[in-house]
């Protein structure tokens, strides 16, 4: 393998333990913060929306910084090392949340606006600097990894899936294994020793890459060289190019709706505890870490020309529909889930035994929502792909579809846990 392909090799496997540590911090924020605001649904809603809120305005902000370095890798090991600083700095902060919280909310028990409120004002002041370089990750590694808008095809979808499947990984080790034998304290010190570890290793190869620059890919271009480095792709007309932006935020409305109702009816089976959330957790990260990679291999197998526009806006359309079609019938099929957790838990040998229920509720999570999350998970690569070849560049592309899914994804998790459920 040359320098190019280890180079790339080493990064991708410190963007699947980025991803690993970024769980193990969700897991654990929304444990230690709902011990403080109360586990009502509310409550975990606002905590997940503020982590999702840092991550867009990251995707937002370094997006752009990503297309003005030559370094990326470097910007990448900086954004690492920040994550487990300021999540060390935390641990503080939860230690001294509970005395700030209490007379904050006496009283206010029957105002859910003024609860939320409190809420979004501490979570925010905890969570907004490491999920705001969070979300810096994924666009600046994907300039670092991809030669431009017409090469990014591959690499992002790679990363996404590969970034997610960490995720899953995390979400796992956080749930199953590191808050059983050992303090929340000490899980998240071993995630920022990772994040720290992951960092430091990326500083390190930058500085052993030939030029300091990306692997096989031009110095960063200049605002008046970019239009020309755009021709070289088949150029995408403004009216598609924006519909494609604006139909991923609405995908990721729906996606995140969908997962705080189906989580919430799950729980009836699964359990409302730290392992049915991870179970939940895992289940839809899966699907959507298959969606992406099933992406890239299937682009892969069409070979490497880029398609024509108006083909990949055709897809991106088609994906959007699968994902509406088999969350409807998802949906429908909750109905059903008292009689089927129960016929699951009997081919389990359900005993009422703590491995029988954790397997029913893996097998009835995977069920429901496993394929819609695939159609989700292909979505976010393909819509991707299609916005480098409109702005013509990969980082600010990258970030600004993660920006806006991101909250696209945070108001449907606000409009389905706050309003829907109480309207509907």
């Amino acid at each position: 393998m040359g320098v190019t392909g280890a180079a790339r090799a080493a990064a991708f496997l410190l963007f699947f333990l980025s991803g690993a540590a970024a769980l193990v911090y969700q897991v654990v924020w929304v444990r230690s913060l709902t011990l403080v605001f109360g586990g009502s649904h509310p409550a975990v809603t606002t905590v997940l929306a503020v982590f999702m809120a840092g991550q867009a305005l990251g995707g937002w902000v370094f997006g752009r910084a990503a297309d003005r370095t030559d370094r990326p890798l470097r910007l990448y090991g900086l954004l690492e090392v920040g994550i487990a600083a300021s999540a060390l700095g935390l641990l503080g902060l939860m230690a001294a949340y509970p005395a700030l919280y209490v007379p904050l909310a006496r009283g206010r028990d029957d105002c859910l606006a003024c609860l939320t409120a409190v809420r979004v004002l501490l979570s925010g002041a905890a969570l907004i600097v490491p999920t705001t370089l969070m979300g810096g990750t994924l666009p600046v590694l994907s300039r670092f990894a991809s030669r431009g808008p017409e090469g990014v095809r591959a690499p992002l979808s790679f990363l996404y899936g590969l970034n997610t499947l960490g995720a899953v990984a995390g979400a796992l080790l956080a749930g199953f294994v590191l808050l059983r034998v050992s303090t929340v304290s000490t899980t998240l010190l071993l995630a920022a020793a990772a994040s720290a570890a992951v960092g430091l290793a990326s500083l390190a190869l930058q500085a052993r890459l030939p030029g300091g620059g990306p692997p096989g890919s031009a110095p960063a271009r200049t605002p008046a060289a970019a239009p020309a480095a755009a021709s070289e792709a088949p150029a995408l007309p403004t009216l598609p190019g924006r519909l494609v932006l604006w139909g991923i935020g609405i995908g990721g409305f729906c996606a995140l709706g969908y997962e705080v109702l189906w989580t919430r009816v799950l729980a009836i089976a699964v359990g409302a505890s730290v392992y049915g959330f991870t179970i939940m957790l895992v289940a839809f990260l899966a699907g959507i870490a298959l969606g992406s990679k099933a992406y890239g291999a299937l682009a892969a197998l069409g070979g490497a020309a880029t398609p024509g526009p108006g083909r990949a806006v055709a897809w991106f359309g088609l994906v959007q529909v699968a994902v509406g079609v088999t969350a409807f019938l998802v949906t429908a099929s909750l109905g059903h889930l008292p009689v089927n957790a129960a016929r699951l838990q009997g081919v389990l040998l359900g005993t009422g035994s703590f491995g029988s229920r954790v397997w029913t509720g893996f097998a009835l999570a995977f069920l429901h929502m496993l394929v819609p999350a695939f159609f989700m998970g292909a979505a976010f690569p393909l819509a991707g792909e299609i916005h480098a070849r409109y702005r013509g560049a990969v980082g600010r592309a990258v970030g600004e579809v993660l920006a806006v899914n991101t909250v696209g994804a945070v108001l449907g998790a606000g409009a389905s846990g706050f309003a829907m459920i109480h309207l509907f």
